[in-house]
C-alpha cells in the first residue's frame, strides 16, 4: 500500500503542474497573449493551493481518521463527476469554447480569474490536498518511515509536468485531447486515492495498528526538529516560502516580457523552482550556503546591470543571469526551510505555513505591485529581500564580523543599485502601469531643440510625435522609407482614387494614421484601454488620432477575439490593407502570428489585398514563421527591411504576404515571390510553422545578439 500511496502523490503532483501550462495556453490568447496571464494563473493556483492545505491541516487536526477518509473520498468522486459534465457540455475537461472568451468592457483580471475557478477551481483544489492530506495518512500507517521522502516525490511529480508539456505535450497533443487526457489521469489518481484510502481505513483500526507503531516520535529522518514549532519558526518558514515565491513570478514576468509570454519561458523557471524544493529536501547534500551565496552575489550583480543595459546586452546573458539568480534565491530559501522542517506530526502546519508564504508572495507580485507600482519593482524588491533573508538566516557556525560587514555592504549596494532604477526620470511626464504591462511617456529634444514626445512600454519605444508644433509625420518603424511607409505609397498609386479600407492590429500613439486620406476608412485593433486614451488625446502628448484626415474607428479588446466576432456576426470587413503590428513591450503575441490567425486575417482581407506584418525584434527572427503561413497560405511572400537609423528614423522590419498576384508585380519594391514551394525545398526546411496548439520559439531566438 505504501506503493499505492506514493503513485497517488505522484500523480497528483504531476496532474497539478500539468493543467497550469495547459490552461494558460487556452486562457493566454483570450486576454492578448501578455505576459499577466501566467501571472495571474500563477496567483490563482497560488491560493487554491493554499486553500488545499489548510484543509488539509484542518482535516489532520481535527477530523477521525476514519473520517477523513469517507469526506474526501466522497469530494473525488464529485469532482470527477463535474470533469464529466464539463466534457458533455464543453466537449473536453477543462477547456470552455469560444462563447465563453471574454468581453472589452470588464476587467481582465476579473474575467480570467472567474474563467479559471469555474474550468479548473475545483480539481485543483481537491489535487492541492492529496500531497499533506496522505502523507498524514502514510505517517499514521506507518510511522518508522520518513514522510519527507514522499514530498521530494511529489516534487518529483511536479517537475516531470513541467520537463513534459513543452517537449511531449504540447508539440504532438490538441489542446482538447490533452484536456481529455487530464481528465483521464485525474480518474485514475482518483481510484489509487480510493484504494490507498480504504487499506488506510483499515489500519487504523485500534485492533490493527500495534503498539509499536503508535509510539510518537519514532521517525528514521533525523533532520526533524521533534519539538512543537513555535511562532517564529512558523513565521521564518513563511518568509523563506514568500521570498523564492515572489522571485519566480518576478523573473517569468521579467523574462515574458522582454522575450515572448510562451508555455516555454514560463516552465524553466517553475522547473527551478520545483528542482530546488527537490534538492533540499531529498537530502543535506545538495545544500551548500556559501556555494549559493557566491552565485546570488555574482548572478545579482549581472542582474542589476541588465535592468539597466537590457537592450544592449546578450539575450542569453540576461535569461541565464535571472535564472540563476532565481536558483541560488531558492536553494538559499529552501535550504533554510528544510533545516528547520518539523517532525512529521506537525508536517500539515509546515505545509500549511509554507504556501502562506507562497500565496503572500503571488499576492504581493500579482496583486500589489500593480496597485502600488509604476514598475516592475518587485523584481528589485525580491532581490533585496532575498539577501536580507541570507542575513538573517545564519549558518549553523557563528559568522565572524568580517563577513556581516561585507554582508551589509552586499545590502547597501543592492539598495542603491535597485533603488535607483525605481525612480522617476527627469523627462517623465506620465508613468502608469495596468494589466497589461507598465508604460511612460516621456518628453525629448533633438539637435535642433524641437520638442517629441514618446511612449514605451517596458523598455520599448513605441511611438514618438512632435510636441510643438505638432506634426503629422510618421516617425520611428512607420517611417515613409519603412516598408510600412514604401507599402502606403505604392498601394495607394495601385489603386489610385479608390478609398483604401485599412485595418491595424496595435494602435500605439496612432502613428499610422497619418498615411490616411479624406476618403480612406482606418480601423484600429487595441487591447490596452490606457492606449487607445493616450493615443486619442489623453494629456495632449499624441494628437495623430485627432488631426487623421481619415474616418478613425477604434476596437477595444483582443484583435483575434474581434476579427473572429466580426466575421461571425457581420461578415468579411474586406480589407485593402490588414496590417498586424502587436506588440508587448519587445514580446510577440504568439496568437496573432499562429496559421489559424492567417486564416482569419485572409478571410478580412480584400481579393486584392496585403497583410503586412512588423516583425521588428531584437532578439527573434520571425521570418521563418511568416514565411512558413505565407506557404501554407499560398500566397506571394516578401520581406522589406531598413536598416538607416536618425533623425527620429528607426530600423525595421515588415514582412508582406498576398494572394493576389497583380498586387505582387505591382509593388515592385516588395520583391515578392511565390508562396508555395515545392515539397523537400531546401527553404522549407528552414520554416517554422506556428499554430493555435504549437508555437515553438527556440528556433528562433538569438540568444547571443
Amino acid at each position: 500500500m505504501a506503493y499505492v500511496c506514493a503513485a497517488a502523490i505522484f500523480l497528483s503532483a504531476f496532474l497539478l503542474f500539468q493543467v497550469q501550462p495547459l490552461i494558460a495556453r487556452q486562457f493566454l490568447p483570450w486576454f492578448g497573449g501578455l505576459p499577466s496571464v501566467w501571472t495571474t494563473c500563477m496567483l490563482f493556483f497560488q491560493c487554491l493551493l493554499l486553500a488545499g492545505y489548510g484543509y488539509s491541516h484542518w482535516m489532520a487536526q481535527k477530523v477521525a481518521a476514519k473520517r477523513q477518509v469517507q469526506i474526501h473520498g466522497g469530494l473525488l468522486i464529485a469532482v470527477s463527476l463535474l470533469l464529466g459534465a464539463q466534457t458533455i457540455i464543453w466537449g473536453a475537461p477543462l477547456l470552455p469554447g469560444m462563447d465563453w472568451a471574454p468581453n472589452a468592457e470588464g476587467s481582465p483580471l476579473i474575467q480570467l480569474l472567474s474563467l479559471l475557478a469555474l474550468s479548473t477551481g475545483l480539481p485543483y483544489l481537491l489535487l492541492s490536498t492529496t500531497g499533506p492530506l496522505l502523507q498524514s495518512w502514510f505517517a499514521r500507517a506507518y510511522p518508522s518511515r520518513s514522510v519527507y521522502r514522499l514530498y521530494a516525490l511529489s516534487n518529483a511529480g511536479s517537475l516531470l509536468a513541467l520537463l513534459s508539456y513543452p517537449i511531449f505535450v504540447e508539440p504532438f497533443f490538441r489542446l482538447r485531447t490533452q484536456g481529455a487526457l487530464w481528465g483521464a489521469l485525474f480518474v485514475l489518481f482518483v481510484a489509487l486515492c480510493l484504494l490507498f484510502g480504504l487499506r488506510t481505513q483499515w489500519c487504523f483500526q485500534e485492533k490493527i495498528v500495534s503498539d509499536k507503531e503508535k509510539a510518537p516520535g519514532k521517525s528514521s529522518d533525523t533532520r526533524e526538529c521533534l519539538e512543537a514549532p513555535h511562532l517564529l519558526q512558523w513565521l521564518s518558514w513563511i518568509v523563506l516560502a514568500m521570498i523564492p515565491s515572489a522571485m519566480l513570478l518576478a523573473v517569468t514576468n521579467h523574462i515574458s516580457q522582454e522575450v515572448a509570454p510562451i508555455p516555454f519561458l514560463w516552465i524553466v523557471p517553475m522547473v527551478i523552482y520545483l528542482g530546488s524544493f527537490i534538492l533540499t529536501f531529498e537530502s543535506d547534500y545538495w545544500y551548500r550556503r556559501p556555494v549559493f551565496i557566491a552565485l546570488f552575489c555574482l548572478s545579482a550583480l549581472i542582474a542589476v546591470n541588465a535592468l539597466y543595459l537590457g537592450h544592449v546586452m546578450p539575450l542569453g546573458v540576461q535569461v541565464v543571469a535571472f535564472l540563476a539568480l532565481l536558483f541560488a534565491t531558492c536553494m538559499i530559501c529552501h535550504g533554510e526551510m528544510a533545516r528547520r522542517r518539523p517532525a512529521a506530526r506537525y508536517l500539515t502546519s509546515f505545509y500549511l505555513s509554507s504556501s502562506i508564504g507562497g500565496a503572500v508572495g503571488g499576492l504581493f507580485v500579482g496583486v500589489a505591485a500593480p496597485m502600488l507600482f509604476l514598475g516592475y519593482w518587485e523584481l528589485n524588491l525580491s532581490i533585496i529581500a532575498a539577501w536580507i533573508a541570507v542575513l538573517l538566516t545564519p549558518p549553523p557556525r557563528r559568522r565572524g564580523k568580517l563577513v556581516k560587514g561585507l554582508g551589509a555592504c552586499w545590502l547597501v549596494f543592492l539598495m542603491l543599485a535597485l533603488g535607483a532604477e525605481m525612480l522617476p526620470k527627469e523627462n517623465d511626464l506620465e508613468r502608469f502601469r495596468d494589466f497589461y504591462g507598465k508604460y511612460s511617456v516621456d518628453k525629448t529634444v533633438d539637435k535642433e531643440n524641437r520638442l517629441f514626445h514618446r511612449l514605451f512600454h517596458g523598455k520599448t519605444l513605441h511611438g514618438v510625435q512632435r510636441g510643438e508644433p505638432r506634426e503629422m509625420i510618421p516617425l520611428t518603424y512607420y517611417s515613409e522609407q519603412s516598408g510600412v511607409g514604401r507599402l502606403f505609397r505604392d498601394y495607394q498609386k495601385f489603386v489610385g482614387d479608390k478609398s483604401l479600407k485599412v485595418g491595424i492590429v496595435g494602435l500605439g500613439v496612432g502613428t499610422l494614421a497619418a498615411y490616411a486620406r479624406a476618403k480612406d476608412e482606418f480601423v484600429f485593433y487595441e487591447l490596452v484601454p490606457n492606449m487607445i486614451e493616450l493615443a486619442r488625446g489623453r494629456g495632449g502628448y499624441f494628437s495623430f488620432l485627432q488631426d487623421a484626415a481619415a474616418a478613425i474607428e477604434t476596437v477595444p479588446g483582443d484583435a483575434r477575439i474581434a476579427l473572429d466576432r466580426e466575421l461571425r456576426e457581420k461578415g468579411s470587413r474586406q480589407y485593402d490593407l490588414l496590417i498586424i503590428d502587436a506588440f508587448s513591450s519587445d514580446s510577440i503575441p504568439a496568437h496573432l502570428l499562429t496559421l489559424e490567425a492567417f486564416d482569419l486575417y485572409l478571410k478580412h482581407l480584400a481579393p486584392e489585398g496585403v497583410i503586412a506584418v512588423h516583425i521588428s525584434n531584437r532578439f527573434i527572427d520571425l521570418n521563418p514563421i511568416l514565411r512558413m503561413a505565407a506557404h501554407q497560405k499560398d500566397s506571394y511572400y516578401s520581406i522589406v527591411a531598413y536598416d538607416i537609423e536618425g533623425n527620429w528614423v528607426t530600423p525595421s522590419l515588415y514582412s508582406f504576404l498576398t494572394p493576389s498576384s497583380r498586387v505582387a508585380q505591382a509593388l515592385t519594391f516588395a520583391k515578392f515571390q511565390p508562396g508555395r514551394l515545392a515539397d523537400g525545398s531546401p527553404e522549407l526546411e528552414k520554416m517554422v510553422l506556428w499554430t493555435d496548439d504549437y508555437t515553438p520559439l527556440l528556433p528562433m531566438i538569438q540568444w547571443m545578439e
